[in-house]
């Protein structure tokens, strides 16, 4: 009896220490993140870019597009391979495509389905210079809706020309106001 409890005991303190060594591995693994999306989330006009503000051990493959609306994020864009994280940027070649909000919100939750990813975040467009923000807000609260973490950049680079190099692209200073938001909804997320 007790050379079996101290055999089970050796084998605990054996398993517990696996466990451990997996769980110290993993911790020290890079998080691996996928970005899908619009030339905001490509980071035109950004000399730096948004995401080398995410936190240290992100390691980011960026597979979007300017000029990408969302129809084009899921035919081209997502792929198979697994990802920790997957932040989605679309909506505003959209917008200014007039692409009824209905297809907007369908294409965008079948972006979120085909995602191989653990965690997803879901971007909506910052302000464009010049648009009516009642036109934006509708694609920001279409976007909501589908109930993943959501950044919106509406909030975090004010409108102002200071932070844009066009009307539409976050320059470096409003890319770093993005990377900031989205880290912040990342460190909520653990």
């Amino acid at each position: 009896m007790r050379r079996q409890t101290l055999v089970s005991t050796v084998v605990l303190i054996m398993a517990c220490s696996a466990i451990m060594a997996i769980g110290l591995a993993s911790a020290n693994r890079p998080v691996r993140v996928l970005v899908l999306g619009d030339s905001i989330m490509y980071g035109k006009g950004q000399t730096v870019p948004w995401w080398t503000h995410l936190p240290k051990g992100h390691v980011v493959t960026n597979r979007a597009v300017s000029g990408a609306t969302s129809a084009d994020v899921l035919s081209e864009q997502v792929t198979d391979v697994r990802y920790d994280i997957a932040i989605i940027g679309v909506g505003r070649n959209d917008m200014n495509r007039d692409v009824p909000l209905s297809v907007y919100k369908a294409n965008l939750k079948r972006i979120i389905q085909s995602c191989n990813a653990r965690q997803i975040v879901v971007v909506t467009p910052p302000l464009k210079l010049g648009l009516p923000v009642s036109r934006q807000q509708q694609y920001t609260d279409a976007a909501n809706s589908v109930f993943w973490p959501t950044v919106d950049l509406a909030d975090a680079v004010p409108a102002d020309e200071r932070y844009y190099v066009d009307a539409g692209h976050p320059n470096s200073g409003g890319a770093k106001l993005i990377g900031q938001a989205i880290a912040q909804c990342l460190r909520e997320l653990e």
